[in-house]
């Protein structure tokens, strides 16, 4: 009984990540004219998670505030 909980939850983790994966951040038109008008301030606007990690790890380091 055991083992069959275990595969179905592992079978119900899996399908989540592979929908997570295959509706992953596709930017939109509006998420693009707001890059553009975004780095036509100056600012840095990225629209992806793999970008944002790039950066920070480029960076080296990370400081957090956070309050309620």
């Amino acid at each position: 009984m055991k083992g069959r909980h275990l595969w179905f939850a592992a079978l119900l983790f899996g399908s989540w990540a592979i929908a997570v994966s295959a509706f992953a951040a596709v930017p939109s038109a509006t998420l693009l004219k707001a890059k553009q008008d975004a780095e036509g301030k100056g600012y840095v606007f990225l629209t992806s998670h793999d970008e944002i990690v790039a950066r920070a790890k480029k960076e080296g380091k990370l400081r957090v505030f956070s309050s309620q």
